[in-house]
């Protein structure tokens, strides 16, 4: 019988550093493509609510302060809400917001129309409410501000 071990054998090859960075270096790229994406669907979202947060917030502030008229509140019930997604139209001397809203006793749609100052201020000139089935109301725009 032979009492002897066989040779040891030879350590295991390390990998290679250079796959290591490419390995690395491809997740990185798809983590960045991934953000890239989501950053653009941000972009976009905010444009659609009227050309940048800004007027995306003062679109909803708007429509929810003609919400809150007596006229509206008459037509849909108190627990008026938006319904869907609020659409804007925009030159550089007028905006036209459009909602859907909805309450207890209705459906209806208003249209606040905003007029460019000298000053670069807007200022409401306009709002319009036309519940489903009925006439369209002109909403009062005095002592209405802009946030």
């Amino acid at each position: 019988m032979n009492d002897q071990l066989p040779p040891p054998l030879d350590p295991p090859k390390k990998s290679n550093a250079k796959w290591w960075v490419m390995g690395c270096s491809g997740c990185f790229l798809i983590v960045a493509v991934v953000a890239g994406f989501l950053m653009y669907g941000a972009y976009k979202g905010a444009k659609s609510l009227g050309g940048d947060l800004k007027s995306g917030f003062e679109m909803l502030a708007t429509i929810g302060q003609a919400m809150q008229s007596p006229e509206i509140t008459e037509a849909l019930g108190t627990d008026v809400k938006i319904e869907g997604v609020p659409t804007s139209q925009e030159t550089e001397t007028t905006r036209t917001y459009n909602a859907g809203l909805s309450g207890a006793k209705g459906k209806g749609q208003a249209v606040v129309e905003m007029e460019k100052q000298p000053d670069g201020n807007w200022k409401i000139i306009q709002i319009k409410f036309t519940p489903d089935g009925g006439a369209e109301i002109e909403l009062k725009t005095e002592g209405l501000q802009l946030p």
